[in-house]
């Protein structure tokens, strides 16, 4: 049997893009609303996720086996919690603040340290895929102000 430690983390983005999708039908979705509903963006994302887990499935059996690492080590975890979080909150928080927290926590716990960058990245990110949603493709996102 061929090992490979990338078919865990594929198993892992493949369960959570489709249990995501799942949660997103809980989302509140008007019938009078003439742009995408408030489910497109959390489906989008869902959608990206679990292709994402394709992707890496797809590299782990060309690869060569390997032995397994752990696998449930600290940053795992507070990544898949942070994600966790960002989802079942998506109604209740304002969209470019989640983002952006969800952005700045991930990449400090994965191991960032450049100030500039955990100024900069998450900022830009939230902001332009709020711009794109909003303005692009009028999708009603949760926001404060």
């Amino acid at each position: 049997m061929v090992r490979h430690p990338d078919y865990i983390a594929a198993a892992f983005l493949l369960g959570v893009g489709a249990l995501f999708y799942y949660l997103s039908f809980d989302l509140q979705a008007s019938r009078s609303i003439s742009t995408f509903s408030a489910r497109f963006f959390p489906q989008l994302a869902s959608v990206c996720i679990f292709l994402c887990g394709l992707g890496v499935l797809y590299q782990a059996w060309r690869a060569d086996a390997k032995a397994m690492p752990f696998l449930f080590n600290r940053s795992n975890f507070l990544v898949a919690a942070f994600f966790q979080i960002y989802f079942l909150t998506f109604e209740l928080v304002d969209f470019r603040i989640s983002s952006w927290a969800l952005i700045l926590a991930s990449m400090f716990v994965l191991g960032c340290r450049s100030w500039l960058q955990l100024i900069l990245t998450p900022s830009v990110s939230a902001l332009f895929v709020y711009y794109i949603f909003t303005k692009g493709f009028e999708v009603v996102l949760p926001s404060w102000i």
